[in-house]
C-alpha cells in the first residue's frame, strides 16, 4: 500500500484539478471571476456544500441532480475530473516521483479545460494559454539549473518545441487560405502550440500536430463532415500531444527504423 502512495496522490490530485477545470470551463469565457461568487446551482443559485462537491462521488451521490431543486447535473461534470485524474495517474505510472511528474502536470491539466472551453466556444483563452505557457518556461528552467531530466527538453529544445509549434500552425493557416480561401487555423490554436512547443520540443510538438490532423481528418470523415466546416481543433491538437507525450519516442523510433532500416 506506500508503494502505491504517489500513485493515489496523483489521482486525488488530479481529480481535484479536474473539479477546479469544471470552475475554468464555466467561468473564464463567461468573464467571471474564479474566487466570487462560491459555486451554486445555475437552476435554483442554491450555494453548492462541501459534501457536494468531492469530486466524481458528490456525483454519483447525487444521482446527477442537484438535491435543492433536482435540476440536472449534466455528465460533463465527472467526466471531466475523471479525465484529469486519470491523465494525472498515467503521469505517474510513467515517471513515478521524478521531476517530469510535475513538469508536465500543467500542461495536461490546462489541455482538459481549454479542450472543452473550445468545444463550447471555438476559443481558446489567452488566460490559460498563457499560464500553460508561463508554467512550463518556468519548469524549464528549474530544472535545467538542477542539472536536467531525461524526457524534459533542454530550455533551447522547448524554445525550438514553441517556434515549431508555433510555425507549423501558422504555415498551415496560410495553405489553407491560399487554396480553400478560408482560414484554416485559429491564432488560438498557434499560440497553443507554440505554449506545448515548451513542453515538448520540437521534434514530439510536430508529431502531435500530425497526430492530431490525422485523428481529425479520420473523425470528421467518419462523420462525414465537410472539410468547410468550422470545427474546434484544440480538442485534436490536445490529443496529439497527450500520445506525443506518452508514446512519441516510441512512434518516432519506429519511423525511423521503418525510413532507415
Amino acid at each position: 500500500m506506500i508503494a502505491l502512495t504517489p500513485y493515489w496522490l496523483m489521482l486525488l490530485f488530479g481529480l481535484a484539478l479536474g473539479s477546479f477545470n469544471n470552475v475554468l470551463i464555466y467561468r473564464i469565457p463567461r468573464g467571471a471571476s474564479l474566487l466570487r461568487p462560491v459555486s451554486s446551482c445555475p437552476g435554483c443559485s442554491r450555494p453548492i456544500r462541501p459534501w457536494e462537491n468531492v469530486p466524481l462521488f458528490s456525483w454519483l451521490f447525487l444521482r446527477g441532480r442537484c438535491s435543492g431543486c433536482g435540476m440536472h447535473i449534466p455528465f460533463r461534470y465527472p467526466l471531466v475530473e475523471a479525465l484529469t485524474g486519470l491523465l494525472f495517474l498515467a503521469l505517474a505510472l510513467r515517471w513515478p516521483m521524478q521531476p517530469q511528474m510535475l513538469f508536465f502536470a500543467p500542461l495536461l491539466s490546462l489541455l482538459v479545460a481549454l479542450s472543452f472551453i473550445d468545444l463550447d466556444t471555438f476559443l481558446l483563452p489567452n488566460p490559460l494559454v498563457l499560464a500553460m505557457a508561463i508554467c512550463g518556461a518556468a519548469g524549464l528552467t528549474v530544472i535545467h539549473f538542477l542539472g536536467g531530466s531525461p524526457a524534459v527538453p533542454t530550455v533551447l529544445a522547448g524554445l525550438l518545441g514553441a517556434f515549431a509549434g508555433a510555425s507549423s500552425l501558422l504555415l498551415t493557416d496560410v495553405f489553407s487560405r491560399m487554396v480553400f480561401h478560408r482560414r484554416g487555423m485559429g491564432f488560438g490554436d498557434v499560440k497553443l502550440m507554440g505554449a506545448v512547443g515548451l513542453y515538448l520540443g520540437w521534434e514530439k510538438t510536430l508529431l502531435s500536430f500530425l497526430l492530431a490532423s490525422f485523428a481529425g481528418a479520420f473523425v470528421m470523415l467518419l462523420l462525414r463532415r465537410s472539410i468547410k466546416q468550422e470545427v474546434p481543433f484544440g480538442p485534436w491538437l490536445a490529443l496529439g500531444t497527450v500520445l506525443a507525450l506518452f508514446f512519441g519516442d516510441a512512434i518516432i523510433h519506429w519511423y525511423l527504423r521503418l525510413v532507415l532500416g
